[in-house]
Formats: C-alpha cells, sequence, structure tokens
C-alpha cells in the first residue's frame, strides 16, 4: 500500500491552483457545536465507546476554530497481575484544530493544523502524556457522479492526526493505542453521493511513521502483562497485545488498509456515519457507528 504515498504527490503540486470563485458561506452565525457519539469493534480489542464535545467558530468565508476533547467509555483493559479484564472510563486528548477551506469549481481543498495537550489518562493508554501536534491536507474534485479524494497528513503522533477527524464527517476507527513518534498519513480513494443525504467513501490509507516510535496500549493497563499462552495474541505485529508501552523504530507504528464510509444526514441537526476498515498490517478488522447532533451556526458540521 505504499503507492498510497506516491499516487497522492501530484495533488500537493496543485495545491496552489485552488479557483477564485467560491460557494457562499452555508451559515449565518460564526458560532457552532458539535456532540457525537460513537460506538467501535475490532477483533483486537473488542468493544469501547467514545463521547466528543466539539465548539467551533467561523472566521469568514474560509477560516475556523474548533476545539473539544473525546471521552472514551467502557475501554476494555487487562486487569494487573490477572488475566481477567475490566471495563474503564476516561477522558482522552483535548485538542484546538485551525482549519482553512476553499470550495473551488477546480479543486476542493482543507487545510487544517492540529494541537492537542495531554488530558488524558497515560496508564491506560488514552494519551502518551505528551503534547501533540498535526497538519492535514485534503484535495478533492466534484465530477458529479463520482468526487476522487487525498489527504497527506504529518503529525507526532496519533493524537494530532486522530484528533483531526474528531468532529467531522467520516470518524476513523477508535485506535487500540497510542502512539508518540513522527509519522505521516496518507488516504485516497473515490466519494459517491447516493442522492441529496447520503454519502458513501471508500478507498485506502497508510501510515508512515519515521524515527523511534513509543505505542501505550489501551488493552494492557500500566503494571500489567499481557498474557499470549494459549491465544492469538501479539501476531500481525499487535504489540500492544502485549505489554502497556512498546518502544521501537518505525516499524511498530506502520500500518495500511482498506477503509469504506457511509454517511446520512436527514436534516442539518443529525447526523450518522457508519465505517469499516480492515488493517491489512494488523489483520485487524474495525466496525464503527457514530451519532452527532450540531448546533448553531446553520447546525452544519465542521469542515472534513
Amino acid at each position: 500500500m505504499r503507492f498510497v504515498s506516491l499516487s497522492l504527490i501530484p495533488l500537493l503540486t496543485v495545491a496552489s491552483a485552488l479557483a477564485q470563485e467560491t460557494h457562499p458561506a452555508q451559515s449565518t452565525s460564526p458560532f457552532n457545536a458539535t456532540a457525537s457519539f460513537n460506538e467501535n469493534y475490532d477483533n483486537s480489542s473488542g468493544y469501547s465507546s467514545e463521547l466528543d464535545g466539539d465548539v467551533g467558530m467561523g472566521f469568514g468565508k474560509h477560516f475556523s476554530l474548533h476545539t473539544g476533547a473525546p471521552f472514551y467509555l467502557f475501554q476494555e483493559t487487562q486487569v494487573a497481575g490477572s488475566t481477567t479484564t475490566s471495563r474503564v472510563s476516561g477522558v482522552g486528548d483535548a485538542y484546538v484544530k485551525l482549519a482553512f477551506e476553499n470550495k473551488g469549481d477546480l479543486l476542493h481543498y482543507t487545510s487544517t493544523l492540529v494541537g492537542t495537550l495531554p488530558s488524558g489518562d497515560s496508564s491506560l493508554g488514552m494519551s502518551t502524556g505528551r503534547a501533540s501536534g498535526g497538519w492535514v491536507n485534503r484535495f478533492s474534485h466534484d465530477f458529479g457522479a463520482i468526487e476522487p479524494f487525498g489527504e497527506v497528513g504529518i503529525g507526532t503522533g496519533s493524537a494530532a492526526l486522530a484528533a483531526y477527524l474528531l468532529g467531522t464527517k467520516g470518524r476513523s476507527q477508535q485506535l487500540p493505542f497510542s502512539s508518540l513518534g513522527m509519522q505521516s498519513a496518507w488516504r485516497g480513494g473515490l466519494g459517491v453521493p447516493l442522492g441529496n443525504k447520503v454519502d458513501l467513501e471508500a478507498g485506502v490509507y497508510d501510515i508512515l511513521p519515521f524515527g523511534n516510535q513509543k505505542l501505550y496500549s489501551k488493552e494492557i493497563k500500566s503494571g500489567s502483562v499481557g498474557v499470549s499462552s494459549g491465544s492469538q495474541k501479539g501476531q500481525h505485529g499487535r504489540t500492544w497485545e502485549l505489554a502497556h508501552v512498546v518502544s521501537g523504530d518505525a516499524g511498530i507504528a506502520a500500518d495500511h488498509g482498506l477503509m469504506t464510509d457511509l454517511n446520512v444526514s436527514p436534516s442539518r441537526h443529525f447526523e450518522f456515519d457508519a465505517s469499516f476498515g480492515r488493517s491489512l498490517h494488523y489483520a485487524v478488522n474495525t466496525l464503527s457507528f457514530t451519532a452527532s447532533v450540531h448546533f448553531g451556526g446553520g447546525s452544519t458540521p465542521p469542515a472534513k
């Protein structure tokens, strides 16, 4: 899946060719807020839930500022000194996002700067205990029946790149770990409108870390030791199933796979999202459902 990186490089060369004609603003008030509930299942960590609150403000037609924090519910983690598991809850890293968006006839372009604060509990894998930052660019063009898109991002860990997707359409699945270390993220695919209120998106993704990496597992609590005897734990590079903290080279955080997303917006206030992802590297299947409610600012969600 390394071809994803090469396929998106040409998109970067046309960023300066943004069309000059833009569409009118969709909201009359600069303020908006989003409350989301996410239910997630994967064959590594099982079931988990998440709440997210996002408050935003628009500046003119192109800029917006958003802040919020996820709250993890019923995350399953291994009890210290035991083979049993328990359910834990806790806040994740708070985030701030500054986004620029331009919808032109030639290109729909969004650039987002993301910063996170270590408000989560690193002993539960909900944070690395350090602040993180990231920059993500999204490019797409509407051909009517289809809309090809590409995304390229760079960040100091998974928290910043995951926060980019919080409060937006096309929510990504929850990761079973938090990572610390420089990494780039690439996504590319096609969006297909299925009417005015339903959109289908499918594509591929590639996570390319560089330099030393450290993973904080959400499955193994600090002070616990993973149990691999008689199980499939730790296979396919899933080191977070064996220990709470894993350090190593770039390979321990690398990933690539497939993703599909179905988004339904029955009104400007409500939004539902279902996604399926297949990590080819880790051999993990993930199914995720998100329900969101939008308030104020025309009740339109933040830019994707």
